[in-house]
C-alpha cells in the first residue's frame, strides 16, 4: 500500500520531519561564550602539545640536559604531551557537544 492512500502516515511523516528540523535548529545554536571558550580549550591545545614537545625534544638532543632529573621532567612533559594530543581534544569535543545540545554524549 501506498503512503498516500493512508493520511495517517502522511501526517505522522510530516511531524516526524518537523521533529528533526526542531532537533536540528536546536543543535545549531552557538552561543558566543561556547565559540569563545571552543577557541580558547583549542589555543590551548596547541600550546601544551608543542610546548611539551619542545621540552622532550630539548632533553632529547642536548647532551647537557641529559641527566636523570632531566629524565624525570622529559617524562612528565611526554605524559602532558599525551594529554594535550589525546584527552584535551576529545573534552573539547564534549564541552561544544553539552552546550550546543545540552546532551553529555557526543
Amino acid at each position: 500500500m501506498d503512503n498516500q492512500s493512508h493520511p495517517e502516515n502522511q501526517r505522522s511523516e510530516n511531524s516526524n520531519t518537523t521533529l528533526m528540523e526542531n532537533e536540528f535548529t536546536k543543535q545549531a545554536h552557538w552561543s558566543p561564550m561556547v565559540v569563545l571558550i571552543a577557541v580558547l580549550l583549542a589555543i590551548l591545545i596547541i600550546l601544551a602539545t608543542t610546548g611539551n614537545l619542545v621540552v622532550c625534544r630539548l632533553v632529547w638532543v642536548c647532551r647537557r640536559m641529559q641527566i636523570p632529573s632531566f629524565y624525570f621532567v622529559a617524562s612528565m612533559s611526554f605524559s602532558d604531551f599525551l594529554m594535550g594530543l589525546l584527552v584535551m581534544p576529545i573534552s573539547l569535543g564534549y564541552h561544544i557537544s553539552y552546550q550546543t545540545t545540552g546532551k553529555d554524549t557526543l
